[in-house]
């Protein structure tokens, strides 16, 4: 045993010497592979359009590449001389009618199979297992033809097939190498069968597929590693999650940004489609699968973090490639089968993420201020009950702390439920500048690579799927570039959150004591008030709006700077505007719950004050 270990060894030793020679002396054929793997790809893209003909053309290349790349190597093999450029073209034509030959023979097998499988609920695996065991078995047939030379492809097959029985320990382990990561790697397997079904039964044996099968397999592994079977997201979110390890904090933990996202690439879809530029097949896979993101799923594959580069490309390209799988499902295809509908080409047509993904932000924004308006307006009719119900409550105003004139305590809250009702009126004036959208403008806001027709039909459509009264900025590219917007609206937040603030100071204040403090009121008892002194009633809900309205104050700095920071014709931090403005919105708004539910409703005045 030991003994065929080291011959083993040996012989592998040997063979990657060779191989080494080889590719010193034949660095001609390594050039030429290159170029023929250009021009298969560039007349692959072609041949897709061409039906049935541009699958005899893609054929009759593959079998052209082939026999040329087997001359080469046989010649790079032998070596009696160094390879020149003129080889290259005097190997065209080799080897031609052998190829397709053999291609003929494979494609019955091949075609049958797939015939009497369909039927099958494992047909696919069955198939796909069949066609894997097909190729390692025949393998050897490239070599067989250019070192014996059958006239016959079935005593091709018959000579490969026996070189791989008689063989089989120097001709498994190596393949098996390579073979082992695809049936271990689901998304590996995948990408072998469809790489062997889209390219390879044109001429049975692939030129593209036996010079990247390697990189095949091995990228398929690693792409299963890196992202599992079940995700809907793709390569494109995989190196935003491995770029930006950042927060912790995913976009899909933002609702209003994810659905906003939604409604987007729904409108573009149907706009698409109206203009004819996609099909309403696609169209209506990609407005099912953003109906249901709509509805509440797929939340979790939105996995980018909320702090990112490139100004929330990666969350463009997140919600492409999670659209895109979602509407491939819906068409009772594969995630990741590109060629049916594909993230960028279909589910982005006619957008950037500059105008994709700033619209998307404000129209999140107008969803998150309406949820925040409703908080206010319930704090401001908890304030005003209070003021009913201490309408007849007397106590003494004061100025600088010190003792002013009589009041009432209703008064006092009356005065809190009017500084709510004028922020939520500068808050809804805010907003008019946030529903002006830039959606149409792509790139820098020149609308390159659009129909003329589709930027307002597109606003149209956005305003019927959001509910908002959206409208087209006037100057796209200034809407591009500009953030004030969310400047001013942050302003706003920072005023609400100021002034919510100063109210829960004033709380904590005229509840103070009971003994040596104002004492004019008492806030709800929410929990203990000491570990040392119980009978103690802190105020802990005041205080924690206090720390909330802290940090907006904060985030009105970061959204300052970073609109600030915006150079020419894009600003790449909308991100952190974003991820600060919705932290501001989000805690506002349950702050003003908070301090309705927990504290104002459940104040009740103290005997300190009169009646």
């Amino acid at each position: 045993m030991s003994n065929q270990v080291s011959s083993l060894i040996d012989l592998y030793r040997q063979a990657i010497a060779a191989t080494g020679r080889s590719l010193r002396q034949g660095w001609i054929a390594m050039i030429a592979l290159v170029g023929f793997a250009l021009l298969f790809v560039g007349v692959s893209q072609i041949a897709g359009s061409l039906g049935v003909a541009g699958g005899f053309l893609l054929g009759a290349l593959n079998a052209l590449l082939v026999g040329a790349t087997l001359s080469l190597l046989e010649q790079s093999l032998g070596g009696a001389r160094s390879l020149q450029l003129h080889d290259i073209q005097e190997s065209l034509g080799c080897y031609f009618w052998e190829v397709i030959g053999v291609g003929f023979v494979l494609w019955l097998p091949v075609m049958a199979l797939d015939m009497g499988t369909q039927a099958n609920p494992y047909g696919q695996f069955l198939s796909s297992a069949a066609l894997l065991l097909l190729f390692i078995l025949l393998n050897p047939a490239p070599e067989v033809i250019y070192q014996v030379r059958h006239d016959s492809p079935l005593d091709v097959f018959k000579t490969s097939y026996e070189f791989v029985l008689e063989n089989w320990i120097e001709w498994f382990l190596p393949f098996g190498l390579l073979i082992l990561p695809v049936a271990l790697s689901p998304s590996g397997l995948a990408q072998f069968v469809s790489l062997s079904s889209r390219l390879g039964r044109g001429a049975g044996l692939d030129f593209f597929q036996l010079l990247i099968l390697p990189f095949t397999v091995l990228g398929g592994w690693f792409a299963y590693l890196g992202i599992p079977a079940d995700a809907y997201w793709g390569v494109h979110t995989l190196r935003a999650l491995e770029n930006y390890p950042i927060t912790g904090q995913p976009i899909g933990s933002c609702a209003p940004l994810v659905q906003a996202l939604a409604m987007v690439k729904q409108a573009a879809a149907q706009t698409n489609a109206t203009l004819g530029h996609l099909s309403c097949e696609k169209a209506q896979a990609i407005v099912g699968a953003c109906q249901d993101i709509l509805k509440g799923r797929l939340h979790d594959q939105f996995v980018v973090d909320v702090i990112q580069g490139v100004a929330g490309t990666s969350t463009n390209m997140n919600a492409n490639e999670v659209i895109a799988n979602r509407a491939l499902e819906r068409l009772g295809q594969d995630k990741g089968a590109y060629q049916f509908i594909h993230p960028i080409n279909d589910v982005n047509q006619s957008q950037s993420t500059n105008d994709a993904y700033p619209t998307a932000l404000r129209i999140a924004t107008c969803l998150a201020i309406h949820d925040l308006l409703s908080a206010m307006s319930q704090l401001r009719l908890a304030f005003d009950e209070k003021a009913r119900e201490f309408q007849s409550v007397l106590k003494i105003g004061r100025t600088q702390l010190q003792d002013a004139v009589p009041m009432t305590l209703g008064q006092e809250f009356s005065t809190y439920a009017v500084m709510m009702e004028e922020d939520e009126s500068r808050l809804r004036e805010a907003m008019t500048l946030i529903q002006e959208v830039n959606l149409g403008a792509t790139a820098i806001g020149t609308g390159i690579n659009t129909d003329v027709r589709y930027a307002p039909l597109v606003i149209e459509r956005l305003k019927e799927v959001s509910g908002l009264p959206l409208m087209s900025a006037p100057n796209l590219i200034e809407a591009t570039q500009d953030c004030g917007a969310f400047v001013q609206l942050s302003g706003v937040l920072k005023r609400i959150a100021v002034k919510l603030s100063k109210t829960c100071n004033d709380l904590r204040l005229l509840s103070s004591g009971p003994q040596a403090g104002l004492n004019e009121i008492r806030l709800p008892a929410r929990a203990a008030g000491s570990s040392i002194m119980p009978g103690k009633v802190n105020p802990v809900i005041p205080e924690v709006v206090n720390q909330v309205a802290f940090e907006v104050i904060g985030n009105d700095i970061t959204i300052t700077m970073a609109a600030e920071a915006g150079q020419l014709q894009l600003n790449a931090f909308e991100p952190i505007m974003a991820h600060s403005l919705f932290k501001s919105i989000e805690h506002l708004e349950a702050a003003c719950r908070t301090l309705t539910t927990h504290c104002v409703r459940g104040i009740t005045r103290s005997e300190r004050a009169h009646v």
